[in-house]
């Protein structure tokens, strides 16, 4: 993922990592009414946008202001919040205290990261608090356990004329976990709304 965004500029690398499906593969995905109805349309001018808003802040500052924007607030917020609540439980986030953000965001770019080292005021503040195998060990990712889960493909049956039912994935060749997880809640979705078209409800 990382190689892949070797020549685009410094937004569309960023906005690379939140990439899934590549827009050659969309199009081998997508039907030609999709194509069609999608067309001039790119994800991308989202994150411009914002982007767009910060010009004048530092690089660091400006993609942690697109996060804030779009996958924090439109993705891992969403999901922590309809999981949580399903589940019967009230999740708070006290790093995102208006007051704790609004600070964060004046601070430079060396209270943030420096080379290797990153979330370093934070670190500093919490030295002789945590122990040292808490400060200094490596950054985990919080992903759900969707592997079991994916599907290399979309059902025919509900395919229709927006997804092209031949389209695979190949588990050999790259790590499909994602992919296969979206095209997975894609099929389940579809499929709903078939059932809705057919009998007008949801199930």
């Amino acid at each position: 993922q990382f190689l892949a965004s070797h020549g685009l500029s410094r937004a569309k690398a960023h906005y690379w990592w939140r990439v899934i499906f590549s827009e050659r593969e969309k199009a081998r995905l997508m039907g030609p009414d999709l194509i069609r109805a999608c067309e001039g349309y790119s994800p991308f001018d989202t994150f411009d946008a914002w982007f767009g808003r910060v010009e004048g802040a530092s690089f660091l500052d400006r993609t942690l202001f697109v996060d804030i924007k779009t996958w924090l607030q439109d993705d891992t917020l969403v999901k922590v919040d309809r999981m949580s609540m399903a589940n019967s439980l009230e999740v708070r986030s006290p790093f995102l205290d208006h007051r704790l953000v609004e600070f964060c965001a004046r601070l430079p770019t060396a209270a943030k990261i420096d080379g290797r080292r990153q979330k370093v005021i934070l670190k500093d503040r919490m030295r002789g608090r945590l122990p040292r195998q808490i400060l200094a060990r490596a950054k985990r990712g919080f992903n759900a356990p969707t592997r079991r889960l994916g599907r290399n493909r979309i059902n025919r049956d509900v395919a229709g004329s927006l997804f092209n039912p031949d389209f695979r994935l190949d588990p050999k060749t790259e790590d499909v976990t994602f992919k296969s997880f979206s095209l997975a809640i894609l099929d389940i979705w579809l499929g709903l709304f078939a059932e809705y078209q057919h009998s007008g409800n949801w199930k």
